[in-house]
């Protein structure tokens, strides 16, 4: 019998039907479709104060729109954009994964609008504010984000499940001196220590990372950069330049062109606990794969 022919049955995917027991969000009422974040770091309040735009379309009517939070997160004002309207809320138990912000606001399917959420962040388990004894320079605090796998509503409210994919963009000021990187194609500097980032390809906001620290970088490919501690750079660079362009040929070779634009990498401080972080565009990795002879490549 030819391949592909053995029987005519419908095959009906899961997914659509499936339960996250991890997330509280009512995602099959409204889909996410753009994140906007716009975050200030204060280091010496370990606290994140920014606002969360959320571009959402209703996929089915409703009454309310539920988010995953967490209890570390304080929540201020929530608004329509562009309007102002305030919109009520309450949050509610969930499990220890964290808690519903549940937002009052009916829509229709079809409906497409943004939600902007005030909050206060900074003591949840996605946060990791390193002391300046925890880096390579011993001289700055340094801090870098880890949502893997559930804990990016530690950060900000959203729709935390893989099963929501949505594009985002941010703004975030940093202290003087410092710079910020996140998972995203695009990065520009604007000035007064702002830094503006864009990522047009859809992702679960787990994989939303951001690093603030004094970093700096050197281009290793025509499109790689690596990022690292001042006093780290130099190491970095001599481990990773050239031989970064070629594994990402490599792999085009096998899978076909890469997508994401760009492939950084970033040198996290000798107290970060893990091998490596692969957040798309931007990897964090340990600097226990620099030896000077590229073997752990």
């Amino acid at each position: 019998m030819p391949f592909g022919r053995a029987e005519a049955k419908t095959r009906f995917l899961h997914s659509d039907y499936a339960v996250d027991v991890a997330s509280t969000s009512n995602f099959r009422h409204f889909r996410v479709t753009h994140y906007h974040l716009d975050l200030d770091f204060d280091f010496e309040k370990k606290e994140i104060k920014g606002t969360a735009d959320l571009r959402m379309t209703c996929l089915q009517s409703c009454s309310r729109i539920i988010l995953d939070n967490h209890d570390t997160v304080s929540l201020g004002k929530v608004t329509l954009v562009p309007s102002g309207r305030s919109l009520p809320y309450e949050c509610h138990p969930f499990s220890p994964y964290g808690s519903a912000l549940h937002i009052f606001l009916s829509c229709q399917e079809g409906d497409v609008f943004t939600v902007r959420i005030e909050f206060v962040s900074g003591r949840g388990p996605s946060l990791n504010w390193q002391e300046p004894e925890q880096t390579a320079g011993k001289k700055n605090p340094f801090f870098y984000s880890v949502g893997f796998t559930t804990t990016n509503r530690t950060m900000f409210p959203c729709c935390d499940s893989p099963a929501v994919k949505a594009t985002f963009s941010a703004f975030i000021k940093a202290p003087e001196g410092f710079s910020a990187v996140m998972s995203a194609a695009y990065r520009e500097e604007l000035g007064g220590n702002r830094f503006f980032f864009k990522m047009d390809h859809p992702i679960p906001t787990y994989l939303i990372a951001i690093a603030v620290g004094e970093m700096a970088s050197k281009q290793i490919g025509p499109r790689s950069k690596v990022w690292a501690e001042p006093c780290m750079l130099g190491i970095a660079y001599a481990e990773f330049s050239g031989a970064v362009e070629r594994y990402i040929q490599l792999g085009e070779k096998l899978f076909g062109p890469y997508i994401w634009e760009r492939y950084d990498i970033l040198v996290m401080p000798p107290s970060f606990p893990f091998g490596g972080m692969e957040n798309p565009c931007l990897t964090f990795v340990t600097p226990g794969i620099l030896v000077g002879d590229r073997s752990l490549l």
